[in-house]
């Protein structure tokens, strides 16, 4: 009389590679769908996503030291206060009107073309294009009036302090912590 093996838990049971294969035979149509699957979709998603321009420096910033009139020697000078007001000297300078109006100019973002790129984000340029269209709707009797009286350089003087606010807020400079490194953005 043959006896029913008793299931041991502790057993195990020999698995083989070739198991294995077989069950990635029976699925392989299912494998090469789904894969195909995730690459459009990757692709999809790679050329519909807005594009994202950054670049970031990091810029060292010197302590300030002169030299004495009388001697000659070098001395060197600076407090925590000091450091911290030459910091903040450096980041109100880069972060200016003037500097960002000539990064403009350098990077030619004055253009008609470039004016729509500045914006980030898509619902951001919505957004902005909906202000723009409501501000001519509320006006729109005063801009024929106001275009004959506005020359062409204070169109583009406007123009040019839209685009430098845009830009300031897309800078960032911060100061790098027990260092004496900004970090510019």
């Amino acid at each position: 009389m043959q006896e029913n093996p008793i299931y041991d838990p502790f057993q195990e049971e020999d698995t083989h590679l070739t198991d294995y294969l077989i069950v990635l035979r029976k699925r392989k149509k299912l494998i090469i769908l789904v894969f195909i699957l995730v690459v459009l979709a990757t692709l999809y998603a790679t050329y519909k996503a807005d594009p994202v321009y950054q670049s970031s420096a990091k810029l060292i910033i010197e302590k300030e030291s002169s030299s004495s009139p009388i001697t000659g020697e070098r001395i060197d000078h600076e407090s925590g206060r000091a450091l911290e007001m030459t910091f903040n000297t450096n980041i109100k300078m880069m972060t200016s009107a003037p500097v960002i109006r000539r990064l403009i100019i350098a990077l030619k973002l004055d253009t008609e073309n470039n004016n729509k790129d500045l914006e980030v984000s898509f619902i951001k340029g919505v957004i902005s294009q909906l202000k723009t269209n409501i501000k001519l709707l509320l006006k729109k009797d005063d801009v024929k009036h106001d275009i004959k009286e506005i020359n062409d350089d204070k169109l583009q003087n406007r123009k040019m302090q839209n685009l430098i606010a845009s830009m300031k807020n897309k800078i960032s400079v911060g100061q790098i912590m027990n260092t004496r490194l900004l970090n510019l953005s």
